[in-house]
């Protein structure tokens, strides 16, 4: 990678390794016992387009299985740059079901910028998705990058150009994938890029522990139990450079679900 940026690596300590649970470990539980129930809401042109466990699913699966057709290096870094959407938490379930590495991105960085983090994170594909910047983004694409559109959200750009894939047309064209993919707690999950306030962005590296943990530890400390279902707020900055993300507690823990700002709601 160019020394041009910085790649650290998280290193949590909480929770023992052998009692936590991946995100993909609790997905594949709530497809399975929540099949029908909500989990995503997003709302288009005022009206709300809800998905199932089991919908959200198939389209991972289907994507997943798409991903896996591209036939890129095992543990690819595989970009993601949207501003938060239902497709959003898909694409990044579906690049760590294909065994891939999840690696977002500001959705109001420049041209210039995407290129610089792209370059340096070495993505090998790159999801785009709801922009309202998306002409002036994209020639920061390096060349050779396999580009995925999300379906258009109206009031956005729509992304389009030589040689990009369309999330519909490859989740028709693609059976979903059935094998439960299980990642070791050390793998690495994720890379968060910062904001890039203080010199070039810096990839910071976290693996599924990191992220398992804090969904953990919070049931332990916050009590929960059942079907209840919370609305956390913060401010989008210091959580984003906490290590979290659009990510953050997006998955149901005990029954209950953890949330970012948005929680199941996505904007």
């Amino acid at each position: 990678m160019s020394q041009t940026s910085e790649i650290a690596e998280a290193k949590p300590q909480t929770a023992e390794k052998s009692t936590l649970k991946t995100a993909l470990d609790l997905f594949y539980e709530w497809e399975a016992k929540k099949a029908n129930q909500a989990y995503l809401r997003q709302p288009i042109e005022g009206k709300w387009k809800i998905y199932t466990w089991g919908q959200v699913g198939e389209e991972v699966r289907r994507m997943a299985a798409a991903l896996k057709a591209l036939q890129l290096p095992e543990k690819s870094n595989i970009g993601l740059v949207s501003k938060n959407c239902a497709h959003w938490i898909m694409a990044d379930l579906a690049i760590t079901l294909a065994g891939h590495i999840s690696v977002p991105f500001y959705p109001s960085l420049t041209a210039a910028q995407l290129r610089q983090v792209m370059e340096h994170s070495q993505c090998k594909a790159l999801f785009v998705g709801k922009l309202e910047v998306w002409t002036g983004m994209k020639a920061g694409v390096p060349e050779g990058v396999q580009v995925i559109a999300f379906p258009h959200y109206p009031g956005n750009e729509v992304v389009e150009g030589p040689g990009f894939l369309h999330w519909d047309k490859l989740i028709q064209t693609h059976a979903p994938l059935r094998e439960n993919y299980y990642p070791d707690l050390r793998d690495l999950r994720t890379i968060i890029y910062t904001s890039g306030t203080t010199g070039n962005p810096k990839g910071v590296m976290f693996d599924h522990y990191t992220l398992a943990a804090p969904m953990e530890e919070g049931a332990k400390a916050l009590e929960i139990e059942g079907e209840c279902r919370f609305f956390f707020l913060s401010a989008f900055v210091p959580y984003r450079r906490a290590g979290f993300g659009r990510r953050g507690f997006a998955f149901f823990r005990r029954g209950s679900l953890f949330c970012r700002i948005s929680g199941s709601i996505c904007a």
